[in-house]
């Protein structure tokens, strides 16, 4: 659509009444929106049963989601991947769609993947962070034996530069466009309770290198000198009136533009964490850190993929995945969902965070809350 309204402006050859583009567009988006309609519709396992082995607590958060690849009828079935194997291959004959868990042996999860392969079941894997690194790996041999090369995680310096430059080129263009909506947000901020307008707050970015992130203040000052250090919740009694707004319309993020042309941040990129939370991440998977092999960024792939809800492993494994399969095109994709997930409330909400501090085992949340 913006190409050919250039391509009729800079050329009277091509040019075209205004409502034949127009109905271009409407008809484009009409068609791609059935288009959609019939592919979700048409795209689920609605013949046949499926089943998760794995253990009950991966099954119980994400039995859910894949119900979505069902006919609302079916239920999704559960196998402990302690029996044995003869024992899950009996289990196993009923069902045509297998998702096999992240937490499976490697020696069962080859044995089931064999078993689903000669019984012509479809299999889904949930991969491991150790899995992901060997995505993309480059195959060499040592004479008569070939070998897998692991990849060090980073984006080399060619895609380094045009990252870069697009990172500035955006970020300008976004800071002219956003300048109304920053000042009145400036404005309605300072008014409620006449504290600052920003805060400035420690971050870890590349190399876990500390910088001051800048965001707009979204919940009262001194927020942490009663709490300290936690983790954000939805309709947090600490978050103002127009706190509350910003946040879930992802305004309070807007100054963090000028992060990105100090050259802290990226526009795309893994979400910056504090070295309070980052250290127990870190305690809970050794991976943790190689999220910092680049810039921190204001949206990322995990932030489109997942919501306020997703657990640290399944951020950290989104957050590697991009590093991964880095591209302008990845960039301009992650952009362009980010408007979506913006104006999807299920995205936004954190409900589900306070009902999760109830469990066992908590579901931590990325954003972290300002401090003095």
């Amino acid at each position: 659509m913006i190409v050919t309204i250039a391509l009729s402006f800079l050329f009277r050859e091509f040019s075209l009444p205004r409502s034949v583009i127009l109905m271009s567009h409407t008809l484009t988006f009409l068609l791609l929106f059935i288009w959609k309609f019939f592919i979700i519709r048409y795209n689920q396992y609605t013949k046949g049963k499926a089943v998760i082995i794995g253990n009950y607590y991966e099954f119980s958060s994400i039995k859910e989601n894949i119900k979505k690849l069902f006919n609302k009828k079916e239920s999704i079935s559960f196998i402990e991947m302690n029996d044995t194997f003869a024992v899950i291959t009996k289990k196993l004959a009923p069902y045509e769609v297998i998702f096999v868990s992240s937490s499976v042996d490697n020696s069962l999860k080859n044995k089931i993947l064999y078993y689903a392969m000669r019984q012509n079941k479809n299999v889904f894997v949930m991969p491991t962070v150790s899995e992901l690194l060997l995505m993309k790996s480059t195959i060499t041999t040592l004479d008569d034996t070939m070998l897998l090369q692991v990849k060090p995680f980073y984006i080399n310096g060619g895609f380094l530069f045009i990252k870069r430059l697009f990172d500035i080129i955006f970020s300008i263009l976004l800071l002219v466009l956003s300048l109304p909506v920053m000042i009145l947000t400036a404005l309605f901020i300072k008014f409620e309770d006449g504290g600052s307008i920003f805060y400035k707050q420690e971050r870890l970015g590349k190399n876990n290198k500390p910088f001051r992130i800048i965001k707009f203040r979204s919940m009262r000052e001194n927020a942490e000198r009663e709490s300290g250090p936690i983790l954000a919740l939805n309709d947090d009694h600490r978050i103002t009136k127009i706190g509350n707004v910003i946040r879930k319309t992802r305004i309070d993020e807007l100054p963090q533009l000028f992060n990105v042309l100090k050259g802290d941040m990226s526009i795309v990129g893994p979400r910056p964490e504090r070295d309070f939370f980052a250290e127990n991440f870190q305690k809970e998977n050794i991976w943790f850190s190689y999220r910092c092999a680049v810039k921190p960024g204001i949206t990322g792939y995990a932030q489109i993929m997942g919501s306020y809800t997703t657990d640290m492993e399944n951020k950290l494994k989104f957050d590697l995945h991009y590093i991964r399969n880095y591209s302008l095109w990845l960039d301009m994709i992650i952009i362009l969902r980010t408007i979506l997930v913006v104006i999807n409330k299920a995205k936004a909400d954190g409900q589900v965070a306070r009902d999760a501090q109830k469990k066992s085992k908590p579901i931590f949340i990325r954003e972290s809350v300002e401090k003095e």
